[in-house]
């Protein structure tokens, strides 16, 4: 059976996200934290409606803003 729904892709954090950072991160549609033993991971859905390079781009820019960009 084919779906048009979205597939996932899963990324590992390397770090322990604080609460405002999961806040940001999960008002984007389309995204979510996951738990994978113990540590944190996002699920970011691509397919019609989520183009997958889109998706990882608004990701980034969110963490970026949210961090500050790095000082040159």
């Amino acid at each position: 059976m084919i779906s048009d729904g979205p597939l996932w892709f899963t990324v590992h954090c390397r770090f322990q996200p604080n609460d405002a950072l999961i806040a940001i991160i999960e008002a984007i549609p389309g995204v979510e934290w996951v738990s994978i033993n113990g540590k944190y991971a996002l699920n970011i859905a691509h397919g019609k409606m989520f183009p997958a390079d889109e998706m990882k781009q608004e990701v980034a820019s969110r963490i970026l803003e949210f961090i500050g960009e790095p000082k040159q």
